[in-house]
């Protein structure tokens, strides 16, 4: 609504860049390390998701957009460093999938290496007999949760049937 009433009250001249949304998108990321780290919403694949008007799409594409824009629309902004969170604009290019492919086998690296949490989001570790993978896109789940919803899930069930008698 704010940005709606910026753009309608200062006339197109005056206007330039919004400066909210370059803030707004730093105030996302983790700059503590060499990878800088997006803080804010994601895909199940770890990359960060980021919206203003003009642009919808993934946070690293967006961030390597600020610094140079793409030759055309079909290049991708892929990563050195094979970590799907990282927006540092020096650890991004522009290049199609076989540029990306190329440096994957170039630095022997794997991709989306280190994507998976080591805790879900109650603190439980996603390893050993507490991990269930499954799908065809083997989604990780946390035992200790699903057995908790379950739990809950018959109690609730449980509870209803009694209350009808």
């Amino acid at each position: 609504m704010h940005y709606d009433r910026w753009v309608h009250a200062t006339p197109k001249a005056d206007r330039g860049p919004a400066p909210r949304n370059q803030r707004n998108f730093w105030d996302h990321v983790d700059k503590s390390g060499d990878c800088w780290l997006w803080t804010g919403p994601q895909n199940r694949k770890g990359y960060g998701l980021w919206s203003v008007p003009g642009f919808r799409g993934l946070a690293h594409r967006y961030s390597l957009m600020l610094v140079e824009s793409p030759k055309n629309n079909s290049l991708f902004a892929c990563h050195h460093c094979d970590n799907p969170p990282c927006v540092n604009p020096q650890h991004l290019y522009w290049g199609d999938a076989l540029d990306n492919a190329r440096d994957v086998v170039a630095r022997q690296g794997v991709h989306n290496k280190g994507v998976y949490s080591e805790l879900c989001s109650k603190g439980h570790p996603m390893s050993g007999e507490n991990l269930r993978i499954y799908g065809k896109d083997d989604q990780r789940f946390c035992r200790a949760c699903g057995n908790d919803r379950a739990r809950e899930y018959q109690r609730r069930k449980r509870e209803a049937s009694n209350g009808n008698r």
